[in-house]
């Protein structure tokens, strides 16, 4: 159960009843991925397009890279910046994150330098990771601008950087992510660790859209943000044979929820798509298989208006789109 100094908003009372009534558990993400690793090794959880990971490979990745990053001084409750895509090394690193008690702090890659550096500030963050390079922009060279004027961020890490950058980036004092993953077995990592994290603990502070004043961080425990997940797995009547098809931003409650935590808590599998093309969505749900979206109701009117000029595409294997965010019209509805 959890400690009084845990409760939050919340009282004892309510919070045993959230406990007896299944709402929360008393069991973390990484107790979940190392069930999932143990039980189907070899099943592909998730997919972008470009690359893949098993149950094994992640828990594997993400066990390493979270000594990687004990190693370079983050603590339990530090703050860690992840301006990512849906790229599968969001997943690797939420994970590695997640396993030292480090608060993931999700932004969207839309967000420049006038948003970053509201987040940064903040939230206090010690550490940003971000792509070398996506669809143009060097997320890299704004953090490393954010953190001459930051008074906590001390570290820039690139993903998915060419081999060509990794000098630039030495000599600017950035790190490469697959650098920091310690070559060791996954097992050997918890002897070293020696830490659990509590689902009751800070897990992730996601931002408000900021429409009408400033981005709000919102803290959540494992246990408020999987909540929500283990209703949705209710819902939707979600097991491990289904596919989660995920073209919203997992930087974003929308994604994170049901394109990680929901698969990872039925065993399923996830499909990420780091950028949204409606012609290549159809010829992806096509590939994968996938049952299941959660997105907002523009993803849906342009697949629909997509699969009209594609009409030999096949969607039969689709059996929930939920829309959220913003009206539905009734003509998307009758179409889909």
């Amino acid at each position: 159960m959890t400690s009084e100094r845990n409760l939050g908003r919340y009282t004892r009372r309510q919070v045993e009843e959230f406990y007896a009534r299944g709402h929360w558990a008393d069991e973390n993400f990484t107790d979940l991925l190392r069930h999932r690793a143990g039980i189907s090794p070899d099943k592909t959880f998730v997919t972008d397009g470009e690359r893949e990971l098993t149950f094994a490979q992640l828990y594997d990745r993400s066990q390493r890279l979270a000594l990687g990053l004990r190693r370079k001084g983050l603590e339990a409750g530090d703050r860690v910046a992840v301006q990512l895509p849906n790229w599968v090394e969001f997943v690797v690193v939420a994970a590695a994150l997640a396993r030292i008690g480090v608060v993931t702090v999700p932004i969207m890659p839309i967000y420049r330098a006038d948003e970053v550096s509201h987040v940064v500030a903040d939230a206090s963050i010690r550490m940003a990771i971000a792509p070398a390079q996506f669809k143009g922009f060097d997320y890299v060279s704004m953090f490393d601008d954010v953190r001459r004027s930051s008074q906590t961020l001390e570290s820039i890490v690139a993903v998915r950087a060419s081999d060509d950058g990794r000098d630039g980036f030495a000599q600017r004092g950035i790190e490469v992510l697959d650098d920091l993953l310690v070559d060791v077995d996954p097992d050997a990592v918890d002897a070293e660790l020696d830490f659990r994290a509590h689902p009751d603990d800070p897990f992730v502070i996601v931002y408000t859209s900021g429409t009408t004043s400033r981005p709000k961080g919102c803290l959540h425990t494992f246990n408020t943000y999987a909540s929500g997940a283990r209703a949705l797995k209710i819902a939707f009547g979600h097991t491990d044979t289904d596919v989660q098809f995920g073209p919203s931003p997992i930087t974003h409650t929308t994604g994170l929820v049901t394109s990680v935590l929901v698969p990872l808590l039925s065993g399923a599998a996830t499909h990420i798509m780091a950028e949204w093309d409606p012609k290549r969505g159809l010829a992806e749900i096509e590939r994968f298989g996938c049952t299941v979206a959660v997105t907002a109701t523009t993803f849906l009117q342009t697949l629909l208006a997509a699969a009209d000029v594609e009409p030999e595409a096949d969607l039969t294997s689709l059996r929930v789109w939920v829309c959220a965010g913003s009206p539905i019209p009734a003509a998307v509805v009758e179409k889909a």
